[in-house]
């Protein structure tokens, strides 16, 4: 890790938004898009310059990438110091709303999925695991 690369990435009220979204819960990059109302290249630019000096991290779910901060034991105090200055950018609190409604339509989304398999789970069951007895 460099402090030089890592200061430079936190040089953009951009990326500053997106490390404060990230600190408390994983998002994918449509997910940021609708939080904070850019473009998806725009932000997919930022994640990479967050993920090159090492503040973010990154897990492939099927069709999604989920990024996350770095749980890094050196820059933990760091980025713990500097979280809470991140709630003074005039955006935060805006920012923090959309990302409630955001996350809830995941788990709208998630439970519809969830919902929709109930109905065929015998069927799904016998597919994947045959006579198996797996409960």
């Amino acid at each position: 890790m460099n402090i030089i690369v890592i200061m430079k990435a936190m040089a953009d009220e951009t990326r500053l938004r997106i490390l404060n979204l990230l600190q408390d819960q994983e998002l994918n990059v449509n997910e940021l898009v609708i939080i904070l109302e850019m473009g998806q290249s725009r932000i997919s630019r930022h994640l990479k310059i967050l993920a090159d000096s090492g503040l973010v991290t990154s897990r492939r779910d099927g069709l999604w990438v989920f990024y996350s901060i770095n749980e890094n034991e050196v820059l933990q105090p760091f980025l713990g110091q500097t979280f809470p200055l991140l709630q003074t950018i005039p955006e935060a609190e805006e920012d923090q709303k959309r990302k409630e409604f955001v996350l809830t339509q995941r788990n709208k989304e998630t439970r519809r999925l969830f919902d929709s398999l109930a109905k065929n789970w015998k069927h799904i069951k016998a597919e994947l695991y045959g006579d198996l007895d797996v409960v």
